[in-house]
């Protein structure tokens, strides 16, 4: 394939490595229906709240490989540079698969926090890096992941 025709394919590929219900299989694995109990997010956060910090954090990892590999592996794979503008649609979109995922009808995703630390670490390792730190750092010290998020995402950009 040339010319628009493999882009596109690479982000149709992108939304569908997002759209991996991680969070979805490792409830129902358990007996659990995630969008029915807690928060009702199909997020790491859930997870780890309602199945316990070892399952709550392979679905984090996991969710966070499926921003990162895409992001990093697919614009070399159909020979356009990563960054900007392919990498980061790449990235948005592994992102919206991950936020409405494709393989629930577009219902039941999760706020695609871990998804887009991947994506940011593929994007931008150095300050993917400060974030995540910022974020555990927040997390370790006031037990509020929403604010480790909100404090990660202020530290990204600087």
């Amino acid at each position: 394939m040339t010319g628009v025709a493999m882009p596109l394919w690479a982000l149709g590929a992108a939304y569908l490595a997002g759209s991996f219900p991680t969070a979805y299989l490792v409830g129902k694995a358990n007996g659990v229906d995630l969008r029915t109990v807690g928060s009702g997010n199909l997020g790491a956060t859930n997870v780890f709240r309602t199945l316990g910090w070892k399952w709550g954090a392979l679905v984090y990892v996991v969710d966070g490989l499926k921003g990162l590999l895409p992001t990093w592996l697919l614009p070399a794979a159909v020979g356009v540079a990563a960054g900007w503008p392919w990498g980061v649609l790449i990235g948005v979109l592994t992102i919206a698969g991950h936020v409405k995922p494709i393989f629930l009808l577009g219902r039941g995703g999760g706020k695609g926090v871990a998804t887009a630390s991947g994506v940011f670490f593929a994007l931008a390792p150095a300050a993917g890096a400060w974030a995540l730190g910022a974020f555990v750092i927040t997390v370790a010290l006031t037990r509020y992941v929403s604010l480790g998020s909100l404090v990660g995402a202020v530290v990204l950009p600087v």
